[in-house]
Order: C-alpha cells, then sequence, then structure tokens
C-alpha cells in the first residue's frame, strides 16, 4: 500500500510500510482518518454507518492517543445523527439546515462590534427594525400623470 503526497507541486508515493517505520504512531492516526472519512461515504447504507461509527467510537487503539481521545470526546451521537442527514436516509428523517439563522447572526454580531451603544436596549431595538426595514418591499415612486394635450407656450409680449 502507498500514500499520495505532494512535494514541490509534483506529487511523490511514499511506501507506507516505510513511513510507518520511521514513525510507528501515524499508522493509528491514518486508520483513524480512513476510518472517519469512510464514515461519511454516500454509498453507504444507515446500518454500515452506524456500525462504523460504533467501530470508531470504541477502538481501544483509539482511546490511548490523548489528541483522538478527544476528537472521540467530541464526536457527540447528537453529531453523528445531524451528519447522517446528508447521506441518502429517507425524507422523514432528514433534517433542514438552519444556514441562513447563521449568516444571519453572523452579520449582527458583526454590526454589534462597530457600535458602542449596544448596552441601551432602545439602541439595539432601533437598530433591529432598521435592519428589518432593509428587507421590506419599499413602495414604488408614483409618477406624475401625463397630460392630455400639448403644453401650453407662453405667448410673447407685445
Amino acid at each position: 500500500m502507498s500514500i499520495g503526497i505532494w512535494v514541490n507541486n509534483q506529487p511523490w508515493l511514499i511506501r507506507s510500510k516505510q513511513l510507518f517505520a520511521y514513525l510507528p504512531e501515524l499508522k493509528t492516526l491514518w486508520r483513524f482518518s480512513q476510518e472517519t472519512y469512510k464514515r461519511w461515504d454516500s454509498q453507504q447504507s444507515r446500518q454500515v454507518a452506524r456500525w462504523r461509527w460504533t467501530r470508531l467510537k470504541q477502538n481501544p487503539s483509539y482511546q490511548q492517543v490523548a489528541e483522538l481521545k478527544d476528537v472521540l470526546d467530541w464526536l457527540t451521537e447528537d453529531k453523528f445523527t445531524k451528519t447522517q442527514a446528508f447521506l441518502k436516509q429517507p425524507l422523514s428523517e432528514r433534517r433542514k439546515t438552519n444556514n441562513h439563522v447563521e449568516r444571519t447572526n453572523r452579520k449582527l454580531r458583526f454590526d454589534e462590534k462597530v457600535r458602542y451603544q449596544w448596552r441601551k436596549r432602545r439602541s439595539v431595538v432601533r437598530f433591529v427594525l432598521l435592519r428589518i426595514s432593509r428587507y421590506e418591499p419599499q413602495p414604488k415612486a408614483q409618477t406624475p400623470p401625463a397630460s392630455a394635450g400639448p403644453a401650453r407656450q407662453p405667448s410673447a409680449p407685445p
């Protein structure tokens, strides 16, 4: 087995046995990364994904590495079920993402950084109303009606 890497913008293949002989700790990290990528394979069934998840979480060799143990503690059951929505799952079990809400929150946090009066409730309410009014449809300006006949020319003085 070989691992492809890029050196000076050119692909090089390194034999994994030789690489793992230099640093045996890399073998555990490499296995972890491969199992993690397989967990989101779009061709797998829900049962296979669950089996890979359980195997990843309960692998004792991953629990011995402190950094991987922190990552495994971070990978909760809730995060697993959310990521499964992007695989081929029944429509009833898919979850909607909240990207539009996150985008709005980022804008609001940015605006908070720029303004100094945010500790007063009145200024926050005014700003939110101003922000909402930007998205409301604005009435179109009324144009004056066209006259029925030609415009009168002023007569010249005698």
